[in-house]
């Protein structure tokens, strides 16, 4: 189930997005538990490096944010970072 605060946080600011960066926010509104870096450029049909720095620039822009925990890729057996969405400023964020 995709969290209101989730969506709410992704149509904020996908009108000042570059593509990419919609992309990605887009992703993570619809995993509220969060997604690894490498689950993410798999969901888009990218390369890992393509969506590395785009996550990077959204922590920057205070738009997502490491979720404290990391989670094994089952395919690449590689241990990632889960990122999330930052809710917007006067919602409380939920443990999920």
């Amino acid at each position: 189930m995709i969290q209101p605060t989730s969506l709410t946080a992704y149509d904020e600011v996908k009108h000042t997005l570059g593509h990419r960066h919609a992309q990605v926010l887009e992703l993570l509104a619809t995993h509220p538990a969060g997604l690894t870096a490498r689950e993410i450029a798999r969901a888009l049909g990218l390369e890992l490096h393509c969506v590395s720095g785009r996550i990077r620039e959204l922590v920057e822009r205070g738009q997502a944010k490491d979720a404290g925990r990391q989670r094994q890729d089952p395919i690449s057996g590689h241990r990632g970072i889960v990122w999330i969405l930052t809710p917007p400023q006067g919602q409380l964020e939920l443990d999920l």
